[in-house]
């Protein structure tokens, strides 16, 4: 990925010096292209097979799975305003774009719901992923104070203290559960997995 966005960085320099200079690109612009292509796919191509072997796997041991909706395009949209409204923090904003569209996570839930509903028939659903970062599972007490840290959740309201990640993810499996009227709620979130008849639940 490093030499990718070195050769990539090297194609920019060299369109802006023959448009300055106007003049055509030469034979290094185009061997060097052809080697950025490749590499790019192949990194590609190691992505996609990467992401059907963890599909599988979670499809292959979890009865239900449930996901944020997150609509990637609203997400990785510019920072930059305009002449007017300037925008704030543009290139942290435009790492985490770059972040976001490389993780691919459209193409993965796609992988999940097919390998899960088509070839196991088993459930998979996408639950709003408003506030799940915020919002407790335990008690549902929803206050941006429950986030004292950015790496640190303790509710305001029943104290329960663990991972934000972790957290995020029970809330997002609860929103799955009540989706399919399952409405499940573990006594202790921390320590015990979903468990219903045996079958297991991930998020």
């Amino acid at each position: 990925a490093k030499v990718v966005k070195i050769m990539e960085r090297k194609q920019s320099r060299r369109v802006l010096k023959a448009k300055k200079s106007k003049s055509k690109l030469g034979r290094n612009h185009r061997k060097t292209q052809k080697k950025l292509n490749n590499k790019t796919k192949k990194l590609a191509n190691q992505k996609k097979d990467l992401y059907h072997k963890i599909s599988k796997t979670l499809t292959d041991t979890f009865e239900l799975i449930a996901v944020e909706d997150l609509k990637t395009k609203n997400m990785s949209k510019s920072s930059k305003g305009n002449e007017i409204v300037h925008g704030k923090k543009v290139k942290q904003k435009s790492g985490l774009n770059r972040t976001i569209l490389n993780a691919s996570f459209y193409q993965f839930a796609a992988m999940l719901q097919y390998k899960q509903t088509m070839l196991n028939d088993k459930l998979f659903v996408k639950v709003n992923p408003a506030y799940t970062s915020l919002e407790c599972s335990q008690c549902e007490n929803r206050d941006k104070n429950n986030r004292p840290k950015q790496d640190q959740f303790k509710c305001t309201k029943c104290g329960f203290e663990i991972n934000p990640d972790i957290q995020a993810s029970f809330t997002v499996l609860k929103r799955g559960l009540k989706s399919f009227g399952i409405g499940a709620i573990p006594v202790d979130l921390k320590h015990k997995a979903f468990h219903s008849n045996s079958i297991e639940f991930a998020s």
